[in-house]
């Protein structure tokens, strides 16, 4: 993601892509953690993150 930014500053481009990266996350689980209490399956949630995050550690092909 850095590879693309064109900033004079480079370290302004890691606080920018940091603060992206942060405000994704805290929406994200602020929209997810409502989502499951509706839905009363926390277990699937948790599945479904821990199968991304491997996915992301590990990528298939």
């Amino acid at each position: 993601m850095l590879y693309h930014l064109t900033l004079d500053d480079p370290q302004r481009g890691v606080l920018v892509v940091t603060a992206v990266t942060v405000l994704g996350a805290l929406v994200s689980a602020l929209v997810t953690g409502r989502w499951s209490d509706r839905v009363g399956r926390r277990e699937v949630f948790v599945a479904v993150v821990g199968g991304l995050l491997v996915r992301r550690v590990r990528p298939v092909g």
